[in-house]
């Protein structure tokens, strides 16, 4: 669904399936949520004894969400605690989300990492699928920015990115044993 959502970005959708856009709002209250940003992340011995650390086959991007995820599946929940306060300034690895650069091509790894995560959490067939969705929903997007003169604000190159590093196609099935860091 967020896929979906991200791709297309119509603001009467968003509203609507708001409980599936990645980027949700936090309140002044801790709250249980699917994943947090691996820069601020307090973890208990007893998760790592269950589940093991990260994926090493991560470079950037996903890991702190397939860890998550993986946490929750062995009863582990995943909270977001607003006291805490950590700077993370993001981006400052890649610069990919530097904004006053306007929008970058994701590298690579990006859309590597979101392969692997979505094929390691979901499956091959499930993982081709949401890319089949997250293609359509990026399209209709473009579409949409097209007739709306904001072809600017598109992350460049990214349908085509899409295209080169998703699970449908079959040289692109193939991962990796998974390493723990």
């Amino acid at each position: 669904m967020s896929e979906m959502l991200q791709g297309m970005e119509l603001g009467p959708l968003m509203r609507l399936f708001k409980r599936w856009t990645v980027a949700q709002h936090m309140t002044k209250a801790p709250q249980p949520i699917d994943w947090i940003c691996g820069a601020s992340m307090l973890i208990r011995p007893a998760v790592l004894e269950s589940i093991g650390g990260m994926d090493e086959n991560y470079f950037l991007y996903f890991e702190e969400t397939d860890f998550c995820y993986r946490a929750k599946k062995a009863g582990f929940a995943t909270w977001y605690v607003p006291e805490s306060r950590v700077m993370h300034i993001r981006g400052q690895s890649t610069t990919v989300t530097d904004e006053t650069k306007g929008p970058r091509r994701l590298p690579s790894y990006w859309f590597e990492s979101r392969r692997r995560y979505f094929a390691m959490t979901y499956g091959i067939s499930r993982a081709m699928g949401i890319d089949i969705v997250a293609l359509f929903a990026c399209s209709i997007g473009l579409v949409k920015r097209i007739v709306l003169g904001r072809t600017h604000t598109a992350t460049p190159y990214f349908i085509r990115d899409l295209i080169r590093h998703s699970a449908i196609r079959p040289r692109n099935r193939i991962f990796p044993a998974v390493q723990w860091k």
